[in-house]
C-alpha cells in the first residue's frame, strides 16, 4: 500500500511538472565546417534567408592566410605551414571575399548567421596537450581576427571594426574530425571564454553543461532511414556509410561503385533520415537536431540538396526554430536560471506540457520507406547495398578521411540548387 501511495506521488509530481513547464520550441541547428568556398558562402545565405533561419560557419584560420605565408602558422607537433586542408589563395582578393562574406552575415543579414572556431589545420588533436591546444586557439584567433593587421593593404569598409567584432562573437567551437579530450579541450574553451562546444555527439538528450560556463551542444545521432544503422547526423558520414567506406580513387568524395539511379536513392535516404529524425524529436522530448555540413558537393551534392529540401521543409513548421549554436546557449541558460539545471532532466523525459501540439509535421512530412527496400527504375530493381556493422562503427565517429575536401570557390552553385515542387 505504502508503495503504492509512493508511485502515485511520484506521477502526480511528474504531472504537475508537466503542467508548470512550457513545451520547448523544436530547435534545428544546421552548421557548416571549414567554410572556404565562396559560392557556398552565397548559397547558404540564400537558403537561411528564404527560410528566416540561422546557421552556424566554424571556420578555419587557414583559410585567412595566403598559402605564400603558410609559414607564419605554426601547428602542434607539425612543422610550421602545415596543413591538411590547404589555405587560401595567394590573392588577397581570396581572402577579402571572405572577409566580406563573413561581416556580410554578421551585420546584414536578417536574422544573422554565427561564426565559431574550427581551429586551423584540420589536424587530430586526440593527443595534444593544455598547452599544445591553447597554441592551436591563440594562431586561431591571431589569423582570423588580425587578418587585417597582417595585411593592411586589404581595405574594406569594416577593416577597423574586424577584429573587435569577431572577438566578442566567436564563442563556440567544433574540432576538426571530433577528435580532442574534452577534460583538456574543456579547460581551454573556458580559458577563452567560451560558451559552447560542438565536437561531441548527442543520442537522445538534450545538450548538458561540460563545465559552469560551457554547454556541450553536440551533433546529433540520428537512424540511417531504410536501414537498422546509426550515423553521427553530417553529410560525410552519411557519405562513408552509402559508400560502404570504399570510394572512387580518383574522387575521394564519390563512392566508387555510384550511378545516377543510386545517387537519387542515397539522396532521398539522406533527407529521409533527417526528416525522421527531426519527427521523432518534435513529438518525442523535443531535444535540439543538429545537423553538420561541409562546404562540399560530394556523390554530385546530393547530401547538399538533401539538407536544402530539408530545411525548407521544417525550419517554417509551427513550433520549430532553425537558430544559430549561439542562439541555442542563450536560450540553454535562461532555462537554466528559471527553472534550475534540473529542468534538462525533466526535459530529456518528456515532463513537459504536450497538448494542443500540431500535427502539421506529421501531416506534411510523410516518409514512404517502401522506396528505402527496393526501387523499380523501368525493368531493372534498384540493388542497394548492405552497411556492415563495421561500416557503421566508422559512420558514428568523427575521425574520418577526405571530410574536408570543400568545392572549389568559383563552383556553379545553381546546378546543385533544390527547386521546391511546383517553383520554375
Amino acid at each position: 500500500m505504502k508503495f503504492k501511495l509512493f508511485i502515485s506521488v511520484l506521477l502526480m509530481s511528474a504531472i504537475g511538472f508537466s503542467q508548470a513547464l512550457d513545451r520547448p520550441p523544436q530547435f534545428v541547428l544546421i552548421s557548416f565546417d571549414g567554410s572556404k568556398s565562396h559560392n557556398f558562402w552565397k548559397e547558404t545565405f540564400k537558403l537561411s534567408q528564404d527560410v528566416k533561419g540561422q546557421f552556424t560557419y566554424f571556420v578555419s584560420g587557414v583559410y585567412f592566410l595566403q598559402k605564400k605565408d603558410k609559414l607564419n602558422y605554426q601547428p602542434p607537433k607539425r612543422n610550421a605551414g602545415a596543413s591538411d586542408i590547404g589555405f587560401a589563395e595567394n590573392d588577397l582578393g581570396d581572402i577579402k571575399r571572405r572577409t566580406e562574406a563573413v561581416w556580410h552575415g554578421l551585420s546584414e543579414l536578417n536574422p544573422a548567421m554565427e561564426i565559431g572556431s574550427h581551429v586551423n589545420g584540420h589536424f587530430d588533436g586526440s593527443y595534444w596537450t593544455y598547452e599544445e591546444w591553447t597554441k592551436e586557439f591563440t594562431e586561431f584567433h591571431r589569423l582570423v581576427e588580425k587578418v587585417f593587421s597582417f595585411y593592411p593593404t586589404m581595405n574594406t569598409r569594416f577593416a577597423n571594426q574586424w577584429e573587435s567584432t569577431l572577438h566578442a562573437e566567436i564563442k563556440g567551437f567544433r574540432a576538426p574530425l571530433l577528435a580532442g579530450q574534452v577534460s583538456i579541450t574543456g579547460k581551454v574553451l573556458s580559458d577563452f571564454k567560451y560558451t559552447y562546444d560542438a565536437s561531441q555527439v548527442l543520442k537522445g538528450k538534450w545538450p548538458y553543461k561540460r563545465t559552469p560556463d560551457l554547454w556541450n551542444i553536440g551533433l546529433s545521432r540520428i537512424g540511417l532511414a531504410g536501414t537498422t544503422r546509426e550515423t553521427v547526423a553530417m553529410d560525410y558520414n552519411v557519405l562513408y556509410g552509402q559508400c560502404g567506406g570504399v570510394f572512387n580513387p580518383s574522387n575521394a568524395g564519390e563512392c566508387e561503385t555510384i550511378d545516377d539511379k543510386l545517387l537519387a536513392y542515397y539522396e532521398k535516404q539522406t533527407y529521409y533520415s533527417y526528416i525522421q529524425a527531426f519527427l521523432k524529436h518534435y513529438y518525442g522530448n523535443r531535444m535540439p537536431l543538429s545537423i553538420g555540413h561541409h562546404f562540399s558537393l560530394w556523390n554530385k551534392g546530393i547530401y547538399w540538396k538533401a539538407l536544402q529540401r530539408f530545411v525548407r521543409d521544417v525550419c517554417t513548421l509551427p513550433e520549430v526554430k532553425c537558430v544559430t549554436h549561439g542562439k541555442m546557449a542563450e536560450w540553454l541558460n535562461e532555462q537554466n536560471a528559471v527553472h534550475g539545471y534540473s529542468v534538462f532532466n525533466k526535459m530529456n523525459q518528456g515532463l513537459f506540457d504536450k497538448t494542443g501540439i500540431s500535427e502539421i509535421p506529421r501531416e506534411r512530412l510523410k516518409v514512404d520507406l517502401s522506396m528505402m527496400k527496393k526501387v523499380s527504375f523501368g525493368e531493372k530493381a534498384l540493388v542497394v547495398p548492405d552497411i556492415s556493422k563495421l561500416v557503421e562503427k566508422v559512420m558514428l565517429k568523427g575521425d574520418l578521411p577526405n571530410a574536408h575536401v570543400e568545392a572549389p570557390g568559383d563552383v556553379d552553385m545553381e546546378q546543385f540548387r533544390y527547386t521546391p515542387p511546383g517553383v520554375n
